[in-house]
C-alpha cells in the first residue's frame, strides 16, 4: 500500500533546497521516491534556519482524512504516536529529523509542516 507524495514545508518530498538567507530551509528529505510513502516508512529531513534555533514545531496533516493536524514534535519531545521518531542537533542552526508514525503506520498520505523559532520567540 502506498500513499503518494509528501510535501515538507514549501516543496515536494524528496526535493533538496539551496540555503537562502532569511528563510527556513528543508533538505535531505527521504524516502527518495517522489511517488510512494508506505505506511511503515520513516520520513526524514533536515531543517536549517538563518539564525540560532530555540524551538522547532513539527505538525502532520492528512488531507485525505477529516481530522485536525497533529502535533508531532513540540520542541522538546515527540508526541505519543511518534515516540520512535528522532531528532539530532547538527548545529545551533540545524536539526535532522526521522519521523515514524506508531500504531500501524501512516494512516494516509502525510504532509509535514515545520516551524522554527529563535530565542526571542520570533519565527525563523
Amino acid at each position: 500500500m502506498s500513499f503518494g507524495t509528501m510535501s515538507c514545508g514549501t516543496g515536494p518530498h524528496g526535493t533538496s533546497y539551496p540555503t537562502t538567507a532569511g528563510a527556513l530551509v528543508l533538505s535531505n528529505a527521504y524516502p527518495s521516491s517522489l511517488a510512494v510513502i508506505a505506511p511503515l516508512d520513516t520520513i526524514g529531513f533536515d531543517v536549517t534556519a538563518p539564525g540560532r534555533i530555540r524551538r522547532i514545531l513539527v505538525f502532520v496533516e492528512f488531507p485525505a482524512l477529516a481530522i485536525a493536524p497533529e502535533l508531532v514534535y513540540d520542541g522538546a519531545k515527540f508526541q505519543s504516536k511518534y515516540v520512535t521518531s528522532t531528532v539530532d542537533v547538527l548545529t545551533d542552526k540545524s536539526r535532522r529529523f526521522a519521523v515514524r508514525h506508531g500504531g500501524g503506520g501512516w494512516p494516509s498520505r502525510p504532509n509535514l509542516r515545520v516551524f522554527a523559532f529563535d530565542r526571542l520567540g520570533q519565527e525563523l
